[in-house]
C-alpha cells in the first residue's frame, strides 16, 4: 500500500536540487520496497527568484520564509539544505514540530551546534538522516563488512584523506564557506566530517587525536552577490579567509589501531580525492571516490597471490542491483543521494532509524572538536564519549 508524504525543502541551491531529484528517483530504483511516495509541498529559499523557479519545477508552492515550511501542516518531512549557519535554528524548529528531517553535514557550524541538533532530535524521538553520502557507496559498505567479518584480520592501521581543489585558485571568491559566521569550521567541518565519519564507520570509535591546521590562502576576492564555491574573480577587493584550508591528524582507535587523517581544499592536482586504506593482520583494502566503483583488495593468506586485486562493483554489493543489472557499470553521485532518500523514507515508514544518523554525525563532531582542541593546545586530545550507530541496517 503506497501513500503520499508531503515534503518541504529549505534551501534550493545545488544540494536542495539534489534532494529533490533523489526524492523523485526513489520509486524508480526502489519500487515496491518503500510505501511512501514523496509529494513536494513547498520549496523555500532566501533568493526569491530561485524559490519561484524551484516551485515551478517541482510543481509546488514556494516561499522565502523557511518558518512557514516548518509550520505548514501539509509538510510531513523536511530537507534542510541551507548554508551551515541556518541549520541549528531550522532543525530545532523541526524537532519542536516533531517533523523528521534530512540534513546535510556537518550539521552545525561547530560541534556544539551539531550536539544541540542531535540531542533535540533524540529527545523528540525523530527519525533523521545526515548527508554523509560516501557511506552509501556499495563497495564502501562491502569493505566495512570485510573488516567486521575479520577477513582482513586484526585492524592495525588506517589512512583517510579528502583532498580537493575547489579553493586552490587564490582568485576563488570569498563565499560563505570561508567565513566563520556562515560556515563555522573550514576544511575541518566541510571535509574532515566525511573523513572522520568514514574512519569510524569502517574501524569503530576514534578515542584520541593529535592534529595541526593551517590557512594557505589568507585573503580572497569579495563576491558580488551569490556565487558558487568554484567562482573566480579578478577583483582586487580582498577580505580575510577566516577558517582553515588544511587539517592533518594522527589518530588512535578504541580498538588499538592507529592511523592518519588529512584534508585540504587548496591542493593542486587532486580534484575530488577522498580515499581510505585499511590494513589488517591478514589483508588490506584501499578505495578512492574518484574511482568509486572499484577498490583494491589484498588477501595473501587466502589467495596465495602477491599484490592487490582490483575488485569491481557488482549486483551482489547492495544497493548496486537497484541501479544496474550487471557488474562494473558505474554508479554516480546522484545515485548515492537517491540511496540516502530511500533510507530516510524507509526509516520514516517503519520507524527504524537507519545510518547515517545525527548520532553518527555527533560522534564525528566529537572527533572534530578534539582536533580543534589539539590544534589550539598542541597536544594529544581524547574523545570521551562516542555514540555513533556502527550497525549497518538495510
Amino acid at each position: 500500500m503506497t501513500r503520499e508524504i508531503g515534503v518541504g525543502i529549505i534551501g534550493m541551491g545545488f544540494m536542495g536540487r539534489q534532494h529533490a531529484l533523489a526524492y523523485r528517483r526513489v520509486r524508480e530504483h526502489f519500487y515496491g520496497e518503500c510505501g511512501l511516495m514523496p509529494r513536494f509541498v513547498v520549496a523555500a529559499d532566501e533568493d526569491e527568484s530561485r524559490a519561484r523557479e524551484s516551485g515551478q519545477q517541482l510543481e509546488c508552492d514556494f516561499t522565502t520564509d523557511w518558518t512557514s515550511v516548518v509550520e505548514d501542516p501539509r509538510v510531513e518531512i523536511l530537507s534542510i539544505t541551507t548554508p551551515n549557519h541556518m541549520h541549528r535554528e531550522i532543525a530545532l524548529a523541526a524537532a519542536e514540530k516533531e517533523k523528521p528531517f534530512w540534513i546535510e553535514k556537518p550539521v552545525g557550524r561547530n560541534p556544539g551546534e551539531t550536539e544541540d541538533i542531535a540531542l533535540a532530535a533524540e529527545k523528540a524521538g525523530l527519525i533523521n538522516t545526515v548527508g554523509l553520502i560516501y557511506r552509501q557507496v556499495p563497495l564502501v559498505r562491502h569493505i566495512r563488512r570485510l573488516v567486521q567479518s575479520g577477513d582482513l584480520g586484526d585492524i592495525q592501521q588506517y589512512r583517510g584523506t579528502f583532498l580537493v581543489d575547489y579553493a586552490a585558485n587564490p582568485k576563488g571568491t570569498l563565499t560563505w564557506r570561508f567565513q566563520r559566521a556562515f560556515a563555522g569550521m573550514g576544511s575541518l567541518g566541510d571535509l574532515m566530517s566525511h573523513v572522520a565519519d568514514m574512519a569510524q564507520f569502517i574501524c569503530g570509535a576514534i578515542n584520541e587525536v593529535c592534529a595541526q591546521a593551517g590557512t594557505f590562502v589568507k585573503k580572497r576576492p569579495i563576491q558580488a552577490g551569490p556565487a558558487s564555491h568554484f567562482a573566480i574573480s579578478e577583483s582586487e577587493d580582498l577580505a580575510v579567509v577566516e577558517n582553515e584550508d588544511y587539517v592533518g591528524s594522527i589518530i588512535r582507535f578504541e580498538s588499538g589501531a592507529m592511523g592518519t587523517l588529512e584534508v585540504s581544499r587548496v591542493v593542486v592536482g587532486p580534484a575530488w580525492e577522498m580515499t581510505f586504506e585499511v590494513f589488517g593482520s591478514s589483508g588490506s583494502a584501499r578505495w578512492n571516490v574518484e574511482r568509486m566503483n572499484e577498490f583494491e583488495l589484498y588477501l595473501p593468506l587466502t589467495t596465495g597471490d602477491s599484490g592487490y586485486t582490483r575488485v569491481l562493483v557488482s549486483p551482489e554489493h547492495e544497493p548496486f542491483a537497484h541501479f544496474q543489472p550487471g557488474h562494473a557499470v558505474s554508479m554516480g553521485f546522484d545515485d548515492l543521494k537517491t540511496c540516502e532518500a530511500f533510507r530516510f523514507l524507509r526509516s520514516v515508514e517503519d520507524g527504524k532509524q537507519r545510518d547515517p544518523s545525527l548520532l553518527d554525525m555527533r560522534a564525528a563532531a566529537q572527533v572534530l572538536a578534539a582536533m580543534e582542541r589539539s590544534v589550539e593546545n598542541k597536544t594529544w586530545e581524547r574523545i570521551t564519549e562516542v555514540r555513533g550507530n556502527y550497525e549497518v541496517t538495510a
